[in-house]
């Protein structure tokens, strides 16, 4: 019954959510195209549910006009985030069109944040089981580990993939490992107050 039920509550608010913000998203979209110069929508590839492929909708904050071949952000300083896209970014507001990636049935509010296929590799068995649920806007790793990639210093040796599978994403699979084990409405309901909340105030 979780599942269903969690099912139809991603449908109603994502579908109201979409109606709500269209007026934003168009004014955003605009934005981007003249003050950026940059196509609005970013497609990037993801893993979902059972390893599954899927593409990811967010709004442009990267250059495409730079040619870089680091996979991650090189941290705050990175030269392909956008002047509109810095602000994006701090809002996580480049987030909302994963709306529609909800109403698909490809992602859901609470869940594991989904994976890029470079990083999957690496998943042991009992890691695997984060890919046992749909992947979300929030969960615990997203929340306690939010904007930790901004902590990467790009004059050091290491590069931004290592620094993200060395220090990051080892927490990162913990933390959503433990969502799983305790998956449960309340839960749910407790990390969409604390990402609204985290959103509203705008930490940096």
């Amino acid at each position: 019954m979780y599942k269903l039920y969690k099912r139809l509550f991603d449908i109603i608010f994502s579908f109201i959510s979409i109606l709500i913000f269209s007026p934003i998203f168009l004014v955003i979209s605009i934005a981007i195209i003249l003050i950026d110069k940059e196509t609005p929508i970013f497609f990037h590839q993801r893993v979902g549910l059972n390893k599954k492929l899927f593409f990811l909708y967010k709004f442009r904050t990267m250059s495409s006009r730079l040619n870089f071949h680091s996979k991650e952000t090189l941290g705050t300083n990175d030269p392909r985030i956008t002047r509109l896209g810095r602000t994006l970014r701090r809002f996580k507001i480049d987030e909302l069109p994963q709306l529609m990636n909800i109403l698909k049935g490809e992602m859901s509010f609470v869940g594991p944040r989904p994976e890029i296929p470079y990083y999957v590799k690496n998943f042991t068995s009992h890691e695997n089981k984060i890919f046992s649920v749909k992947p979300g806007l929030t969960d615990f790793a997203t929340l306690q580990l939010i904007n930790l990639e901004n902590r990467f210093d790009s004059k050091k040796t290491i590069t931004a993939e290592e620094f993200y599978s060395q220090k990051i994403q080892p927490q990162k699979k913990k933390l959503q490992l433990q969502y799983i084990k305790e998956i449960s409405f309340i839960n749910d309901f407790l990390l969409i107050l604390k990402t609204i909340i985290y959103i509203f105030k705008g930490r940096k």
